[in-house]
């Protein structure tokens, strides 16, 4: 990175630096990596976890301390939920929004998509003869 830092500075030229991570976490709420992963692999990857190593750097050269990080996570906790006031606030989309802000203009199989949505949607009605049919309602 020194280099990097050096080419951009001296010579006004970018530089492609690869960094190479490790996910800590699992895909999403369906995946549990534990079943596939030996403990010591996540052991050895979670001590070159940059977080940490930069708040270790920080905390050896007096740059940071406990009291700035409960600063920062307080203010950030203040930012999230605003963010999550204000999406909550955002009206629910309907149902053909997906049909008329996906696309500038929805031609042949997407018309009919949107178009059986609209008619052939469970419940939306009940006395027509659609895919559902079949189905006892409770």
């Amino acid at each position: 990175t020194k280099e990097a830092i050096t080419r951009a500075l001296k010579q006004n030229k970018p530089t492609f630096i690869e960094a190479v991570t490790y996910r800590l976490g699992d895909h999403t709420t369906a995946d549990d990596a534990r079943r596939y992963r030996d403990p010591k692999e996540v052991e050895a990857w979670v001590k070159r976890d940059p977080l940490i190593r930069v708040r270790k750097y920080m905390d050896a050269k007096k740059l940071w301390d406990d009291e700035k990080q409960a600063e920062l996570e307080a203010r950030a906790k203040k930012i999230v939920e605003e963010v999550v006031r204000n999406a909550e606030g955002i009206a629910t989309p309907g149902k053909d929004d997906i049909f008329d802000y996906t696309f500038e203009k929805i031609e042949g199989q997407l018309v009919t998509q949107r178009d059986t949505m609209r008619t052939n949607s469970l419940g939306q009605h009940p006395q027509q003869e659609t895919l559902h049919s079949g189905y006892q309602r409770a």
